[in-house]
């Protein structure tokens, strides 16, 4: 026994290690600082960026929350302003409903902000509509991704933001669409747009969510129905108008070009539909709009000979269009003038 005890306290003890174990800790929290810095400054592609739903913390949420509806992976957003955003949508989901197929539906929001998207080149004015086409990309699988939405319904909605891009999508569902169609969402960007001038980021996309809240949680009413309708009312009264004033060939050409084209589009909205699920559960409505370039077109005294005149050929453009499309023949030359004429 004695023996035993001298070799135990002739044993060298086992070195502390907190030092190293702090060093591992600081390589890998250094790490995880160059990978973020590289994502600032390339831009996020879709399949890396983070979920609030199952990791909140990447999203600049609190690390204790279950799950939250903000994304800010590139702390944009302030602690406040992404709290107040998450408070609206939680509120929203609560208290709003939608009707789908007899039974009422929560309404289903979520906020996606990056600083920078990883596509190829940069947003200038050269690449704009494939920086568009990408925010659409990011804003449908990030819609996907959260899981927003029911499928039997499409009552869910996604705002995504790349800042660097000067980029915003809006990613309705259909059942969300039906409330938030293309001029309330102009109007929700025109209330950003006022805020992103003065550089209050933050208060631009609060204000964008109150906006699209304030739409998405009101039923449609017949007023809303009559100034969707307008313009293109409005348009086809004008096409009425020049086919009445001209000759019978002439409304007979113009008859055949609307229509090819109502053909035309009805077949691409069926082939559209049945690419979305043959026009059932979880159809997609998607509008992309960009912060920068969106323009809304007013028409007053001043300016109402150029917008004739611009409408006027919209309307020679249509007509080209349906000659290209549609085979039908230009119309017949003038008749030459009377020998002698003047």
């Amino acid at each position: 026994m004695p023996i035993t005890v001298l070799r135990a306290l002739r044993a060298p003890p086992i070195p502390p290690r907190p030092l190293c174990s702090g060093l591992v800790l600081l390589s890998l929290l250094s790490l995880l600082a160059l990978a973020a810095a590289d994502r600032a400054k390339d831009g996020w592609l879709i399949d890396d960026y983070p979920s609030p739903v199952t990791n909140p913390g990447q999203c600049g949420r609190p690390s204790s929350a279950k799950s939250s509806t903000v994304c800010d992976p590139d702390r944009l957003l302030s602690r406040e302003s992404a709290d107040r955003m998450e408070e609206v949508i939680d509120a929203t989901r609560r208290e709003k409903s939608i009707m789908c197929n007899g039974q009422k539906h929560d309404i289903q929001m979520g906020v996606a902000v990056v600083g920078k998207m990883n596509v190829p080149g940069e947003c200038d004015a050269s690449t704009t509509s494939g920086c568009r086409q990408a925010a659409g990309e990011y804003a449908t699988a990030l819609y996907d991704a959260w899981g927003l939405g029911d499928p039997e319904c499409g009552n869910g909605v996604m705002i995504f933001i790349s800042k660097k891009d000067r980029q915003m999508y809006v990613k309705t569902g259909a059942a969300a669409a039906s409330r938030l169609p293309n001029d309330k969402i102009a109007r929700v960007m025109e209330v950003m747009r006022g805020f992103l001038r003065e550089n209050q980021f933050d208060m631009a996309i609060e204000r964008g969510l109150l906006e699209a809240v304030k739409y998405v949680s009101k039923e449609s009413t017949w007023a809303d129905a009559v100034r969707q309708y307008a313009v293109p009312l409005a348009i086809v009264g004008v096409f009425a108008g020049i086919a009445w004033q001209g000759g019978a060939a002439e409304r007979g050409q113009l008859r055949g070009a609307m229509r090819c084209l109502t053909r035309i589009e009805e077949e691409r909205a069926l082939a559209l539909e049945r690419s979305r699920g043959g026009g059932k559960v979880g159809a997609r409505w998607q509008c992309p709009v960009c912060l920068e370039d969106f323009v809304l077109g007013v028409v007053t005294a001043g300016n109402a000979g150029v917008q004739s005149r611009s409408l006027l050929s919209l309307f020679s453009s249509l007509f080209g269009r349906a000659r290209r499309l549609c085979g039908l023949a230009p119309p017949p030359p003038p008749p030459p003038p009377p020998p002698g004429g003047g």
